[in-house]
């Protein structure tokens, strides 16, 4: 008898550590799968020539950036990079770059294609050409960018844009959807669609990310273009530039000219210069 309670004992324990091994093997895979490492986008609407290479932004990361090529079935499909870590299948947020225009933001689906797991995205078409940013600072110093976009509220799924990155000494800002009327661009006259949101850049210079709480210096201000097109701006057109957005409620922060804020400014930034070109993106 004592034997044979020995024996089930044996058995019960062989039994216990299986199961526990099944137990964590199916919670390994139900984690797994809920993580995908292609992205596969559609896009919907009148849309003009669409290259046959594209940028995504996952989770507003401009600095990992990657690209989705074209396929026949007219999906375009992208390897995520490694550098992102692990992507959720459903819900996270991205968009796109289409090289002369970009996309609002979505949130993920998740999808199947040839077995494997994708995080899926379909775009509306913009009809408004988009514009790029270079930016570079003499000497090289370490800036950030964030970009805010609000949602479309024409666009099904579409969500609020926060995207950013960071650089030292120059940086190319690619498909910016700004208003060319309220820039002043000379790039000929925008079709009036108060429903669709433009975007807002804030230049947030010597932070080596980007912050969404820091306000930093709204770069698409009629002011700041004029500045920009007279060639670099100094130390004292920066300060100039910041206390004028203040005193006018662009500035993330309560508006003030009082003479410890620009002591401030000017104790922030070195000597040297800041320089801006805004082209048509292509």
């Amino acid at each position: 008898m004592k034997n044979n309670l020995t024996r089930n004992l044996r058995t019960f324990a062989v039994w216990l550590r299986g199961s526990a091994f099944l137990i964590v093997m199916t919670f390994a895979a139900a984690a797994h799968a809920q993580f995908a490492s292609i992205v596969d986008v559609q896009f919907t609407g009148q849309c003009n020539a669409i290259p046959d290479t594209i940028g995504i932004v996952l989770r507003g990361e401009e600095a990992y950036q990657f690209d989705a090529y074209r396929k026949e079935d007219g999906h375009w499909i992208g390897d995520i990079p490694v550098t992102l870590g692990m992507i959720e299948a459903s819900n996270t947020i991205g968009s796109a770059r289409v090289h002369g225009w970009r996309t609002d933001c979505q949130r993920s689906r998740r999808g199947m294609r040839n077995s494997a797991r994708v995080v899926s995205f379909t775009f509306k078409c913009d009809p408004y050409k988009a514009m790029n940013a270079d930016i570079s600072t003499a000497p090289a110093i370490n800036f950030s960018y964030v970009r805010l976009l609000s949602s479309n509220p024409t666009n099904d799924g579409s969500c609020d844009c926060l995207e950013g990155g960071a650089s030292r000494g120059k940086q190319k800002i690619q498909d910016l959807r700004f208003s060319r009327r309220s820039i002043s661009t000379g790039l000929g006259p925008m079709k009036a669609d108060p429903g669709t949101p433009f975007e807002e850049l804030r230049l947030q210079l010597f932070a080596a990310k980007p912050s969404p709480k820091a306000c930093g210096m709204l770069v698409n201000d009629p002011e700041v273009i004029a500045a920009a097109r007279k060639g670099p701006i100094n130390v004292q057109g920066i300060v100039k530039l910041l206390s004028s957005q203040r005193n006018a409620s662009k500035a993330c922060q309560a508006p003030t000219l009082s003479t410890p804020a620009i002591a401030i400014d000017e104790r922030t930034f070195p000597k040297g210069e800041l320089e801006l070109t805004l082209k048509k993106a292509e």
